[in-house]
């Protein structure tokens, strides 16, 4: 619950994307198990469950790769489902990357967000803010998530470290989204479920963020962000 005597003068609110609006596990878990099927990988005596647990692995690693700059954007896509068919045995790198392109193209057209998206964002264009997304993710594949979801009317703009050219928490990123809408900083909030890229980026910048834990807040944090929500739904008592 939050109370103030006067709201902030917020004019452009800052979304993330994937895991703050669209609920990346529930689409990632349904692709996935298609993909599972499709590609009859149950033939490599690797259960369901294993296989979805050695994609995340190696996602994640290779993510962080990706955002370090250590590997470019196609390493990822070739890699991912190749490491995880090398844990059955398999090597395989065209299956792994035929696997990864099936991914790439089916995972954006799942439909599930957050509770509370669509009214949350309904009652923020009611209220005359400016939405714009700011997502680390390549474009082509975020253009096809809003649009299927349906929530792709609500922004006027996204800014994806692909087309910027620097990635979150990298304050040139926030400048580019911010200077594109002429805003000033204290006009600004940021919201977001990573920690270091949205939340200490944004203050790393100089706007105001707000930290989606839908899983539970933290109990340590580096610092104490300007909002910290479970819920979508609770920034309507601060916008």
């Amino acid at each position: 619950m939050f109370s103030f005597l006067k709201p902030k003068p917020y004019k452009l609110i800052l979304f993330d994307l994937d895991r703050t609006l669209w609920d990346y596990e529930t689409n990632a878990v349904c692709t996935l198990t298609e993909l599972y099927q499709h590609f009859e990988i149950q033939k490599y005596e690797m259960p369901l469950d294993i296989f979805l647990s050695h994609f995340k692995k190696y996602n994640d690693i290779l993510w962080g790769e990706y955002q370090k700059g250590s590997i470019n954007k196609q390493t990822l896509r070739e890699l991912r489902f190749t490491k995880v068919l090398e844990e059955a045995g398999v090597k395989d790198r065209k299956k792994g990357t035929a696997m990864d392109q099936y991914y790439i193209e089916e995972a954006p057209k799942q439909t599930s967000i957050f509770p509370g998206t669509i009214e949350l964002l309904d009652h923020l264009k009611e209220r005359g803010y400016t939405l714009s997304l700011l997502t680390n993710s390549f474009t082509e594949v975020q253009v096809v998530k809003i649009d299927r979801c349906g929530i792709a009317p609500y922004f006027s703009k996204m800014f994806t470290s692909q087309d910027v050219g620097f990635q979150k928490p990298d304050a040139r990123i926030f400048h580019a989204a911010v200077s594109a809408h002429h805003a000033r900083k204290k006009e600004v909030l940021m919201v977001g479920d990573d920690w270091m890229n949205d939340i200490q980026g944004a203050r790393n910048y100089g706007i105001d963020a707000a930290f989606f834990c839908p899983y539970g807040k933290p109990d340590q944090l580096d610092f104490k962000p300007t909002y910290c929500i479970e819920h979508l739904l609770e920034l309507k008592e601060v916008l």
